[in-house]
């Protein structure tokens, strides 16, 4: 029978820092990095929300010390090291998980498929000619779909754009580059490395890799915080890998000091070092991103470290309570406060509107003179020359 483990509260949070390199662990430099980063989160998160600098530009840089925007569009657009598709939400993800990815796309190819189906039925006359235009003329945005075709105008409005989504969402064209974050899609087939692996997963080699990805980035997780972090497999497909690995001794589950039955699993060798995990020092502070991978399960974030978030700009002016885009702040093992930040581009200034502080912050003055530094780098990665107000 495998064993379980029990852990403190203390443990399987520093797990969970270490797994996102919080801990002030070396980590790689340059594209190289970069590439190390998205390998061992399994996605970065992309948003098109452009308050501060884009979602994974910003998660990445709370991780590296030398990231550079230029490093993620080179590992997308030349070296092919990464790819966009649906991860949890739309992400940048290994080329090497491609393979995993493959079920679903094939999911989108079949005629059940209730969005598929609707916007073939809508569109479906545009498909072979958008595949048409992409294979004689090359890759192309949405906005660059224009001039006449059979039966009308092209333009570049909603038809066009669910033409290509879809054939995205089906594995025949890929996005191989942004410009201005606008996609430019471009057939599969020259965006795809040749040596990539095309075999499509049995749901078992899917079970196994999807628990293994949420476990090297939570440290130690629930089987649904596994499930909801890489949208791909069911809760049967989980369970079952669960039992497979645990049957190896790959993994083991953990309960929490005070828990009567198990409810986590992690990797065996990161649970058998969990409880000598240090504490991380509370000098400085990490401004991070609503999209972060740390913070995109609410629910564990509330669990792990009693931080109820959530991302207000969706919301009505005065239901707001901590800003239109708060960025949550952690310092140490603890988030310390929210900082409601928006760059003027044109100005190159940083304007923060309001800072909330945490019940568990401590002293203001400690606190805050962990924050400002962080404050002040962030400002010179958004390209802002002036913060306001100034402190």
């Amino acid at each position: 029978m495998t064993r379980a483990v029990t852990l403190s509260q203390t443990a399987v949070r520093r797990a969970a820092l270490a797994a996102q390199f919080f801990t002030g662990r070396i980590v790689p430099t340059g594209k190289d990095g970069v590439s190390w980063a998205i390998a061992e989160l399994g996605y970065v998160q992309l948003d098109a929300i452009a308050v501060v600098c884009r979602a994974h530009h910003h998660t990445l840089w709370a991780r590296l010390p030398d990231y550079q925007r230029e490093f993620t569009e080179e590992l997308l657009a030349v070296d092919r090291r990464i790819f966009e598709y649906w991860a949890h939400g739309m992400s940048l993800v290994p080329m090497a998980d491609y393979r995993f990815y493959l079920g679903r796309m094939r999911g989108f190819q079949d005629p059940q498929n209730g969005w598929a189906r609707d916007i073939a039925a809508a569109h479906g006359p545009l498909i072979p000619e958008v595949l048409a235009r992409i294979t004689t003329e090359g890759a192309k945005t949405a906005r660059e779909f224009s001039g006449k075709r059979s039966g009308g105008g092209w333009g570049s409005g909603t038809p066009v754009k669910h033409v290509l989504e879809l054939l995205l969402w089906r594995g025949e064209l890929m996005v191989t580059a942004r410009r201005n974050f606008q996609k430019v899609y471009d057939l599969t087939e020259r965006v795809l490395p040749p040596d990539v692996d095309l075999r499509v997963p049995t749901a078992g080699e899917l079970g196994r890799h999807l628990v293994r990805r949420a476990l090297r980035a939570h440290g130690i997780a629930r089987p649904d915080e596994i499930q909801d972090y890489i949208h791909l497999g069911d809760g049967k497909i989980i369970a079952n890998a669960l039992r497979d690995l645990s049957d190896n001794d790959e993994i083991l589950p953990v309960r929490l000091d005070g828990d009567a039955q198990p409810e986590y699993y992690g990797l065996t060798r990161v649970i058998d070092g969990a409880e000598r995990l240090p504490a991380i020092a509370v000098s400085s502070a990490r401004i991070l991103s609503p999209f972060d991978n740390l913070l995109i399960g609410r629910a564990r974030l509330r669990r792990l470290f009693d931080f109820a978030y959530a991302l207000e700009c969706y919301l009505p002016r005065r239901k707001r309570r901590f800003g239109y885009f708060a960025l949550p702040v952690l310092r140490g093992e603890e988030f310390v406060a929210r900082i409601d930040a928006k760059v003027d581009r044109t100005k190159k200034t940083l304007t923060i509107t309001r800072i909330t502080m945490e019940a568990n912050a401590g002293p203001e003055r400690e606190c805050w003179a962990a924050i400002q530094p962080e404050l002040l780098r962030f400002a010179a990665f958004n390209n802002c020359e002036t913060l306001l107000p100034l402190f």
